[in-house]
C-alpha cells in the first residue's frame, strides 16, 4: 500500500526490479536454445524452495549493506558475462548485460 513506510515500498521496487533482470536473462536463454532450460528451471526451483538469508537480523542497515554489495558484485558480474559475450560474438547478450549492468 501507500501508506507503508518508505523502507519496505523500497525493498519490493528493489527486488521487483532485479526479478526483471532475472526474467530477461531466462527469457535470452530459452529463445537461444542454447542451455538445457529444464535444468535452469529445477535449479531456481530448488533456490527458491531452499530460501536464502542475507543476515540482516531486521536491522534495515544490514539489509541496505547488503543491497549495496550485491548490487556491486551484479554490476560486475553481468559486465564480464558481457565482455566474453561481446567476445565470442553474442552481440544480443552483450546488450543485454550491459543493460542490465
Amino acid at each position: 500500500g501507500t501508506t507503508e513506510p518508505a523502507g519496505p515500498r523500497w525493498s519490493r521496487g528493489w527486488t521487483s526490479e532485479e526479478n526483471r533482470h532475472g526474467d530477461l536473462l531466462n527469457k535470452y536463454l530459452y529463445l537461444s536454445g542454447k542451455c538445457d532450460m529444464r535444468s535452469i528451471e529445477v535449479t531456481i526451483q530448488h533456490l527458491i524452495t531452499n530460501g536464502f538469508n542475507p543476515g540482516a537480523q531486521k536491522d534495515p542497515y544490514r539489509g541496505f549493506l547488503y543491497t549495496s554489495f550485491q548490487e556491486r558484485a551484479t554490476k560486475i558480474s553481468h559486465g564480464n558475462v558481457g565482455k566474453l559475450a561481446k567476445e565470442y560474438g553474442a552481440s544480443d547478450l552483450q546488450r543485454i548485460c550491459a543493460k542490465i549492468a
